[in-house]
């Protein structure tokens, strides 16, 4: 920033604020030229594109890379200063001094803008133009280019010079200085009464801690398996229902999917944690995480965890971004305009976008999130906060126990009313290792029998020498692996897993089918006459079936490597 230092009466002095975000949006310039240098290269690279592409994704890129360079090479004042008024390459016009009514600094994620209200004038109604969303009675700066400390002495030079005008014709400070200060003495009373947010430092180290002692057990960090999380106290509506392991509900809550789950829980809960944590003060704030997480655990019961375990602390997230929004609106007058303004939209926006996009993807829990997000919202109804002053001792305890019991109300009555309960997958992940442990046998034993066929086309094995291997070496190799097989359909159809059953029910098949030509094959080397006729005519039809039970094998593994792909 390159700007003089001006003392708060000096009206004449010129104070520009200069870009100092360029590194920044230098990196992100050279970053989508790689990009699109990329881009064409695979294009041309391909198999005669169209003429017309490779210009098409110039012309799409060219806006953007004109906005990155502007914003990267630009050293024009991002704000000017001055005893007239304010300018910036962003306005039309220079706003001067005497029309200008107050000024606010709005900041959304990482997006800041400088916006201007303008004394009332019928030639400029205070309202967004219809197609381009601009206000003319309240014009913009952009802040992008400026680093955060930068943004807010602008914005803190621009009061102090109006205010001191103000004073001058004998008005008052402006509504948003009156409200930055009611905003300082309302985050002042919170931090008195809690000083440090431990309740929030507790979930987010638990929900680590718990990841890396996954890593030490030998779990993958970005993708373990299913039956390793189940092990650990993954969520499945079979074991809390049938079984009793009511525990899983709360286990659930700190496991996750790989480290990319993890990050995104604790991110989502991070900003969001901090705010309710100071308003309702640490107590109350484990209380919504943890009864918030136990009602969507309890919620997915119904749903994700009858056929899949479910894992992850999304229900509590979604149950403090539920509970903190319940609060800003329940006490809106209270609060700070400013920030009231921000969590509603900043939060809100995050929150309904998870929900949409938890909707339109595929293993996603959405009933947990529903579940977390309802549960705290009711909670954060029940229980005072701090930013409540007047609230007193007997209501206090009378919202934790009312909130307590609605927790405990909530879950039992989803536990009771989950009906079928699902897979059973403690069975089905003990069926789905051995089956892995079998694989290898399988293959092996194809091998080998292969390896013989083409030793007899080739005429290095005579029939009856191909028919003594088939009886000492390869029929017993698979009906020891067609009984083993039968014993894991009959795991699976006990544990009620009909997407596995489905996929090992034509496993079985094809072993079956195989058994079966092999005890013909020996049938047609040592009979003659009527018999052999009849085991001809039978090999033929299990030929038929077996190529019918190996085009669903083949297609079905191509629909898994095409799902992974998606993924």
């Amino acid at each position: 920033m390159e700007h003089a230092a001006a003392a708060p009466d000096d009206r004449a002095q010129t104070v520009d604020f200069k870009p100092t975000q360029q590194r920044q949006w230098v990196l992100m310039l050279v970053f989508m030229a790689v990009l699109l240098g990329l881009i064409e290269w695979l294009v041309w690279r391909g198999d005669r594109p169209p003429a017309f592409l490779p210009g098409l994704i110039l012309v799409v890129f060219a806006p953007v890379l004109w906005v990155f360079a502007r914003l990267a090479f630009d050293r024009r004042p991002v704000v000017s200063v001055s005893g007239t008024g304010i300018g910036s390459f962003h306005l039309k016009r220079a706003i001067s001094w005497h029309e200008l009514e107050d000024v606010e600094l709005q900041k959304m994620h990482n997006a800041a803008a400088l916006v201007f209200v303008l004394t009332p004038d019928p030639r400029r109604p205070d309202r967004r133009r219809w197609g381009i969303g601009l206000n003319p009675a309240r014009p913009q700066i952009s802040l992008q280019s400026l680093k955060p400390p930068d943004q807010q002495r602008a914005f803190d030079l621009i009061q102090t010079r109006l205010n001191s005008l103000r004073q001058a014709r004998g008005q008052g400070e402006t509504a948003s200085a009156v409200e930055a200060r009611r905003a300082v003495a309302f985050e002042q009373r919170l931090a008195t009464m809690t000083p440090v947010t431990w309740a929030l430092y507790l979930v987010v180290a638990a929900n680590v801690v718990v990841w890396f002692a996954n890593l030490a057990a030998g779990m993958h960090a970005l993708k373990p398996a299913p039956a390793e999380l189940f092990a650990w106290g993954a969520n499945s509506a079979h074991a809390v229902v049938r079984n009793h392991e009511y525990w899983r509900l709360f286990t659930a809550m700190f496991l996750h999917i790989g480290l990319m789950h993890l990050a995104l829980n604790m991110l989502g809960l991070w900003e969001a944690g901090r705010q309710l944590c100071r308003w309702l003060g640490n107590a109350r704030f484990l209380l919504i995480y943890i009864g918030s997480g136990l009602v969507g655990s309890a919620l997915s019961l119904h749903f994700s965890s009858q056929q899949s375990v479910s894992v992850g602390a999304s229900g509590a997230v979604f149950g403090v971004l539920g509970a903190l929004l319940t609060t800003v609106l329940q006490y809106r007058s209270q609060l700070p305009k400013v920030l009231s303004q921000k969590l509603l939209t900043g939060q809100g926006v995050f929150m309904a976008y998870a929900l949409v996009q938890g909707l339109g993807s595929h293993g996603v829990d959405n009933a947990a999130h529903v579940g977390g997000l309802m549960a705290g919202a009711l909670l954060a109804w029940l229980l005072p906060n701090n930013i409540e002053a007047t609230a007193f001792d007997g209501r206090r305890r009378f919202g934790a126990s009312a909130a307590v019991g609605a927790c405990v109300l909530a879950i039992t009555a989803l536990i009771s009313t989950t009906g079928g309960a699902g897979v059973d997958h403690r069975n089905a992940f003990a069926a789905a290792i051995l089956l892995q442990r079998l694989a290898p046998e399988l293959q092996l034993a194809e091998q080998a029998l292969q390896q013989d066929i083409q030793r007899s086309k080739a005429g290095q094995l005579t029939d009856a020498a191909l028919a003594d291997a088939i009886e000492q070496h390869h029929l017993p190799a698979y009906r020891a692996l067609r009984t083993q097989l039968d014993s894991v359909v009959t795991t699976l159809t006990a544990a009620n897993d009909a997407q596995r059953l489905s996929a090992i029910r034509d496993i079985q098949a094809h072993t079956a089918i195989l058994t079966e030509m092999l005890e013909l094959e020996i049938t047609k080397a040592r009979s003659t006459g009527a018999d052999a006729d009849v085991a001809e005519q039978r090999a033929k039809q299990l030929a038929v079936e077996l190529a019918a039970v190996s085009k669903r094998i083949a297609q079905r593994q191509l629909s898994g490597e095409a799902g992974k792909k998606r993924l």
